[in-house]
Parts: C-alpha cells; structure tokens; sequence
C-alpha cells in the first residue's frame, strides 16, 4: 500500500514539473505575459490612440513624447500646460501616499489629478512651458528614483 502510494505521489510530481516546463526561466514566464498583454493592447486600441506597445517602444527608444489627457484636479495646487507624472495609481489612498512622500522631500508644488478611466496621476511639478517641463523631466529621472517619469498635457 505505501509503495502504491508513493508510486502515485511521484507521477503527480512529474506530471506537475513537466506542466511548468514552458517556465523555467522568469524570462520564459514575462516574454508569455508580455504577449498577452500585446494581444490585450491590440483590442483595446480601438478606445485608445496609444496602445500598450507604443508607450513600451517610446519608453524604450528615450522617447519622452507628452501625453494628452483629460483630468481633473483633485488635490493640490492648480496644474499649468504641462505635467512631469511620477506616478499613477487606481487607488487614490496611494496616490495620496505619494503626494504626502513629495512634500516630505520639500517638493511644494506636487498635484493629484484624475483621468477619464479612474486612474489617478501625480504630478511633481507642472510648468508654462514644454522646454522648462522637459528640463525638469531630465532632472527627475536623473536625481531621483522616478526613472520612469513622463509628460502630460492635461486637457480640461
């Protein structure tokens, strides 16, 4: 009965390992979520101008395009023309969470702002002009650790 039982405990191990086999490697597992993700961006690119795809590649290439959105401003000092975003979140306690971490590192003039589809955006500074919004960008992504910071162009 034991070697029957252990006999039944190893084809379910093996059976089980080789299931796992497409994943041995994270890279294996990421490249599988990566596609499903693509294919997601394809269909849902009717709602959207820019898919999934595209913000990955203009990421990629240092590409630092301003995205236009529509939001409104939900906390903190009023938006100008353009936005440097650290960060963007569904929930808006950690939106908030960040926004109270800014003004903990002496940075005054941070907003929360949210789009259309619920997320919500927290700008560290927003500026009159695209060049002064570029330059603080660089700075941003260079001096801290929001390497992936980007602009937006808040449309009201």
């Amino acid at each position: 009965m034991k070697k029957l039982f252990l006999l039944v405990v190893v084809v379910a191990l093996l059976a089980s390992c080789k299931a796992k086999k497409n994943y041995t490697t994270w890279e294996n597992a990421y490249e599988k979520v990566e596609n499903t993700e693509t294919k997601g961006a394809a269909i849902s690119s009717e709602k959207s101008s820019r898919t999934n795809t595209e913000v990955q590649e203009s990421y990629k290439a240092g590409n630092s395009s301003v995205r236009k959105e529509e939001v409104k401003l939900t906390r903190g000092v009023e938006l100008k023309s353009y936005c440097v975003i650290v960060g963007s979140f569904a929930n808006v306690d950690n939106a908030v969470s960040l926004m109270n971490t800014l003004k903990g590192m002496g940075r005054t003039t941070c907003s929360i702002m949210e789009n259309a589809q619920g997320m919500n955006r927290v700008s560290i500074s927003s500026f009159d002009t695209e060049r002064e919004a570029r330059e603080e960008l660089a700075r941003v992504r260079k001096n801290t650790d929001f390497k992936d910071a980007w602009l937006l162009m808040p449309q009201y």
